[in-house]
């Protein structure tokens, strides 16, 4: 035993360059893993930043195209009760005719606030489909949102009143369908709204889904209307005056959608 010993001391006394290049590498191998350890958890926060920051950038996107939604909100209103106010100024006894021509210029002042109510809902459209997988659900929403916007131009066109109303009271010609309309009217912005601030999916289209979502939320919505056709059609003759199934496909798809609301 202490003749091993005595032949190790002899070999280190010897060779003592292998020593110090053992503790070399040593050194450099505990400086490597260090600036590959600080090079690792760099990516990583660099990495999450860049996740961070492109959410806060999908936030800052969402949070403007639900003030444009609050915009047109606010167009369709405001368009809406100028042609009240128009139609009741052009004749007083408006209210129980139904129809009547109001002044040329100041309708076409009125038609150009409905028209840029419509205009600001089709840059939304685009931008939600382009922007978010939707499902079938959110797309006929959707449909059903442009479809009702629409609704108050078709009456400045035809010189009609837009006969919804947000008291329950039953109409003497129409029922209730104004009150259920102005009801659907609500709902589907309130529903559209929660979509845009629901930051918890958000995720774009692939492909060419983003186009066909587009085709299919400012298409004629047969897709949408075929899913509830029974329930349309019963409708439609339940009315007590004759209902032209543009005014009504919109407001039956979206009751159908949202019962526990509507």
């Amino acid at each position: 035993m202490q003749s091993a010993q005595r032949r190790s001391m002899s070999f280190v006394s010897k060779h003592p360059q292998l020593i110090a290049l053992t503790f070399g590498e040593t050194v450099w191998a505990n400086v490597i893993g260090a600036a590959v350890a600080a090079l690792l958890g760099l990516a990583i926060a660099l990495l999450f930043t860049r996740r961070l920051e492109r959410a806060q950038r999908q936030r800052d996107r969402d949070l403007a195209t639900a003030a444009d939604l609050y915009r047109v909100y606010g167009e369709f209103f405001a368009a809406w009760k100028a042609w009240d106010e128009l139609l009741r100024g052009a004749d007083p006894t408006a209210a129980a005719t139904g129809q009547c021509p109001p002044d040329g210029q100041h309708r076409l002042q009125v038609l150009n606030l409905a028209a840029q109510a419509e205009g600001g809902m089709e840059a939304l459209l685009v931008r939600l489909t382009q922007e978010r997988s939707l499902n079938q659900r959110e797309l006929a929403t959707l449909w059903c949102l442009r479809q009702a916007v629409k609704q108050l131009r078709y009456a400045i066109r035809d010189d009609k009143w837009l006969v919804w109303w947000r008291a329950a009271e039953p109409h003497p010609k129409t029922g209730t369908l104004g009150h259920r309309k102005y009801q659907a009217f609500k709902a589907l912005n309130a529903q559209v709204a929660g979509m845009l601030v629901d930051h918890g999916r958000r995720q774009r289209p692939r492909g060419s889904r983003g186009v066909t979502a587009l085709q299919h939320v400012t298409g004629p919505g047969n897709a949408f209307k075929k899913r509830f056709e029974d329930v349309l059609l019963r409708e439609t003759q339940a009315q007590p005056a004759p209902t032209n199934e543009r005014d009504l496909a919109w407001l039956v798809v979206t009751e159908c959608l949202y019962p526990d609301v509507l």
